[in-house]
């Protein structure tokens, strides 16, 4: 054994304590501690470099503590190197995941520390390796380290790490693209009906203080995608201007562009305010949309669907995807955003089109789901599919790069479920050294898998991942470093997957040797999907009624779209209560506007039939349309109603012109509908008593009046003529009356006496 003497520094500050998974390892040799009564006292703080040369060793740096109150005296540190090497990524995993120290393998480096080590009194341990103490025999590779802590009673703590191996630099085709997911947590007060009870949650989820801006702000100098949630900038309403509407020109300057998208910005934001959004939610909206904007100057930004829709689910649950609800309703999902993408545009100034991409939370792609992916996108695309590697990869020994392309010409991208993992564990500073140790074993052993390929690996974060962004900056930093891999775009990513050969076909796995990780339950089945689609068809219906739609149509159509994203797995009981407010409140405004039930009589041949409207929504409604349809042929529609306009909380007449053809019961079916003949509202019935004349009263009426004229004509005849005797009447002469003549006010008269009782004296001539 080689014991290599260390540097030793003392310290009484408290460290941070990386918090592993209790995972078991390896059985324990005769006479070691099972890892499972190990405390965790060993904390690794860095490996510098985190490569050893064929010149120059590595430094490693850690901290003890006691955390069952027990006091350690002049412990020792010892690091171990196993007798296996490492060769595979399993091995990688296994020895990352295994705790029991290690009895029999090669020492590298013994030191004591001169400390009393207890719950309160850390000390800190640093030992150099140098490069003839790692030995490694090849040219590149890992080797695998125990950290011991031991006393005279025996090893108290063990701590598995790795340290890389290059003796001379070499060249690599290995390229590594990370893609990390900005989409909102699973938070109803997100959506509560109250602007007081939502702002709050709004600024916890997108605010200066929130998991997305602490995920920009830990990726911000690094080269990284977003795929971003377009729900993170609010409701789109329908009559939101679509994103080509106000594009601008081919050849437009950059700065005519952005200028444009930040108008386009703003105006969509401030469209956002009503009695439920108030300027709190808005401001906490805006201030994201800057900061998405300034981040897509330097890094790509990929559009996921509306709400971060459950496409695993959505594909699980066997409904019909061409159903014309659903089609309608997935087409508001997977939309391009006309805010994202001016926030895009404001941040480039390039009025490119947004990549979109389709991101299945089961990463799985049997046979079938293809063309289901191709239906639920319609023709909004997507452009690119990702997958799990894990659940992809036929061969296990080894990792298929990430760009593929299906037969039918459908780019996709797996993701590294391996690398992911160790990222998603650096929350704090504490877990940078040792995930990033791990990371880089993980890439030593893909790049030895083909030295001379040229590969593209894709690593993505959990949606809900959440860090320090000092302690991710330093984990991307010493990743990036690696010599075995260079840090990669998704775009060119996403470019190699376009030109690949269409070698990616729906694989038939075998049995895997270790289980995938357990996804959490779904939320979303059949039943809840196809009432979704409904219940956004009924909004959708009353949206186009209004020209200023109600603060609860706004609700409603976002929680119609945002209650099937994947963050509702992490809270199933918040989920159905947000469902049960959305199927109630839906309900309610489907009785809002109906047609009075009626029963009348009709005792004509044709004729107007008067159809009463029932507004009681809280505004007023414009193009509203009475339909009507006798169920029997005893009746028919002549000419159909004029569109109504009603108030809030009126009602309206239509006058439908109907024309009866017998006598007897008619039930008409009645319901209302706008546009182009969309149905809105439930079907009423409306029963009719239909009596017309027929044509035996015209003909009987004619032959009375006919009888009684001819009566009359004779009468007239048989009547003697009597003659007028001649009397000469004297005329009448109007009497003659005085002209009436208005007395003229002279001021003179008003010193006279008053006049006796007025007369009407003859004018005068006028003066000549």
């Amino acid at each position: 054994m080689v014991a290599i003497a260390a540097s030793l520094t003392l310290s009484g500050a408290p460290a941070a304590h990386a918090g592993m998974p209790s995972i078991p390892g390896t059985p324990s040799a005769p006479g070691m501690p099972s890892a499972e009564t190990l405390p965790q006292d060993l904390t690794l703080t860095a490996v510098t470099p985190p490569v050893a040369t064929a010149t120059a060793g590595v430094t490693v740096t850690g901290t003890i503590r006691s955390t069952r109150g027990a006091t350690y005296s002049d412990p020792e540190i010892r690091i171990v190197r196993p007798k296996a090497g490492i060769v595979t990524r399993d091995d990688v995993t296994r020895w990352a995941q295994a705790t029991d120290p290690v009895a029999n393998g090669t020492e590298l480096a013994r030191a004591t520390i001169p400390a009393q080590v207890g719950p309160g009194a850390p000390a800190t341990f640093t030992m150099a390796l140098t490069p003839t103490a790692l030995r490694l025999t090849r040219s590149s590779g890992v080797v695998p380290i125990d950290i011991q802590l031991v006393t005279r009673a025996g090893v108290q703590a063990s701590l598995h790490s790795f340290v890389g191996w290059q003796r001379s630099p070499e060249t690599t085709g290995l390229s590594i693209s990370w893609l990390v997911p900005l989409t909102l947590d699973a938070d109803p007060q997100l959506h509560a009906a109250r602007a007081d009870t939502r702002a709050p949650g709004w600024a916890r989820a997108v605010g200066p203080d929130s998991r997305i801006a602490r995920l920009l702000a830990a990726t911000a100098d690094t080269t990284t995608g977003y795929a971003v949630d377009p729900a993170l900038l609010g409701p789109t309403l329908p009559t939101l201007p679509s994103a080509t509407s106000t594009s601008t020109s081919t050849g437009a300057s950059t700065g005519t562009i952005a200028d444009t998208a930040r108008a386009r910005v703003k105006d969509s934001l401030a469209a956002q305010r009503n009695a439920i959004v108030g300027p709190e939610e808005v401001a906490s909206r805006s201030s994201l949309a800057d900061a998405l904007s300034a981040a897509a100057t330097t890094h790509p930004v990929w559009a996921l669907p509306r709400g971060d829709l459950d496409l695993a689910a959505l594909f699980d649950a066997g409904v019909d995807l061409t159903s014309p609800a659903i089609v309608r309703w997935l087409t508001d999902l997977t939309a391009p955003d006309p805010l994202l993408t001016a926030v895009v545009h404001a941040g480039t100034g390039s009025a490119s089109v947004l990549t979109h991409v389709a991101w299945p939370l089961d990463g799985r792609l049997p046979v079938g789901r293809e063309a289901q992916v191709h239906t639920a996108y319609g023709q909004w695309g997507p452009d690119v599919l990702l997958v799990s590697t894990h659940e992809t990869n036929v061969d296990p020994e080894v990792t298929p790069q990430a760009a593929a392309r299906t037969p039918q010409g459908l780019p996709v991208l797996r993701w590294d479920d391996t690398l992911g993992q160790i990222a998603s564990r650096v929350r704090s500073s504490a877990d940078v050294a040792l995930a990033g140790q791990e990371f880089l074993a993980q890439t030593a052993t893909l790049w030895a898998q083909a030295p001379q390929q040229a590969r593209s690996m894709v690593v993505t974060l959990p949606r809900d991942f959440d860090t320090d962004p000092a302690a991710f900056t330093a984990f991307r930093q010493l990743t990036d470093s690696s010599p075995f891999a260079k840090v990669g775009r998704v775009d060119d990513a996403l470019d190699s997957a376009r030109a690949a050969n269409a070698e990616f076909v729906d694989p038939v796995l075998p049995v895997a040797a270790t289980p995938p990780t357990p996804t959490v339950r779904a939320v979303i089945d059949a039943e809840l999907i196809q009432r979704l689609a409904g219940e956004r068809a009924t909004v959708a219906g009353y949206l186009g009624l209004m020209t200023t739609p109600s603060t609860a149509l706004i609700r409603w159509w976002d929680l119609v779209h945002e209650v099937a994203g994947v963050r509702w797995r992490a809270q199933p009981s918040s989920h159905a209560e947000l469902v049960a407010e959305l199927d109630s409140g839906v309900a309610t405004l489907d009785g809002s506007l109906v047609i009075a039930e009626q029963t009348t009589n009709f005792l004509a041949d044709e004729g107007v039939l008067l159809v009463t409207v029932v507004n009681d929504l809280d505004v007023p409604v414009d193009g509203i349309q009475v339909n009507l349809a006798p169920t029997n042929p005893r009746m028919h529609v002549v000419e159909p109603a004029t569109p109504l306009r009603i108030g809030a909380h009126s009602k309206g007449t239509a006058r439908v012109r109907l024309a009866a053809s017998a006598q007897g019961l008619v039930p008409i079916d009645a319901w209302l509908s706008y546009g182009e003949g969309q149905r809105i509202g439930p079907t009423t019935r409306i029963t009719v008593r239909a009596a017309p004349p027929g044509g035996w009263l015209y003909v009987v009426g004619g032959v009375v009046v006919g009888a009684l004229v001819l009566a009359g004509a004779i009468q007239a005849l048989r009547r003697p003529r009597r003659e007028m005797p001649g009397v000469v009447l004297d005329p009448i002469q109007p009497t003659p009356e005085e002209p009436v003549v208005v007395p003229i006010d002279h001021p003179e008269a008003h010193s006279a006496a008053s006049p006796g009782p007025a007369s009407h004296p003859a004018s005068s001539a006028p003066d000549t």
